[in-house]
């Protein structure tokens, strides 16, 4: 897979990921409104995080969805910074390949 082709598959990722915010819906989008849709995308994320191996899993978690700075998160783990940040990209290329597969 090419790295521009990965780069968009994660930027999708981002957005979906964003949708599920509470008013966070695209107008005219089939979550707007509809709880059901929701928790149907939730399901879906929880599903394709379990296919996340470690350390990737705990890297998104903490980073993506909790909002730890990143230099929190490696100072807690006791890594550089960059592995995070490393950790971040290939966990979302990873959660990318999980959401694609459904």
């Amino acid at each position: 897979m090419s790295i521009r082709r990965r780069h968009g598959t994660v930027s999708a990722v981002r957005r979906w990921l964003r949708g599920l915010l509470p008013g966070r819906d695209e107008p005219g989008s089939a979550a707007a409104g509809d709880p059901a849709a929701r928790i149907d995308r939730h399901r879906l994320l929880l599903d394709a995080l379990v296919g996340v191996p470690e350390p990737y899993r705990t890297a998104l978690l903490n980073c993506e969805f909790e909002g730890m700075p990143r230099e929190e998160l490696a100072w807690r783990l006791g890594v550089p910074v960059d592995a995070v940040e490393a950790r971040l990209r290939r966990g979302m290329a990873l959660l990318a390949e999980q959401l694609g597969s459904r």
